[in-house]
């Protein structure tokens, strides 16, 4: 086995040029992601972490306010569901007395 690499033609050279693009640019990524977060300070009073990436609120706050928006959509749904299933139970009920109604009906015609 050969540990130091040996580029005797022009295909080992792009071997070793592309397997160190698969290593440096996620590595450059990663590290310009780093840069971009600009602070992460501790809130005594509260005792939770705070990000502020130029958000006029912390990020704690928005993930709060998303959690209670889907909290309301959830209610809304589930009221909603249950309207139908009120709608679908009164469909049902108006189906069976306008069968009876017409078996009264018939009944009533065969009589005459």
């Amino acid at each position: 086995m050969n540990n130091i690499p040996n580029p005797d033609n022009w295909m080992d050279v792009f071997t070793i040029l592309a397997a160190t693009a698969m290593v440096a640019i996620p590595s450059w990524f990663a590290a310009r992601n780093h840069k971009s977060i600009k602070k992460v300070s501790e809130d005594t009073q509260k005792l939770d972490k705070s990000i502020s990436n130029g958000h006029t609120y912390p990020l704690r706050q928005d993930i709060d306010q998303i959690r209670d928006t889907i909290n309301e959509i959830h209610s809304d749904v589930r009221g909603v569901k249950k309207d139908i299933s009120d709608i679908r139970s009164e469909l049902r009920e108006e189906r069976k007395d306008r069968l009876e109604l017409d078996n009264r009906f018939e009944r009533f015609k065969r009589a005459r």
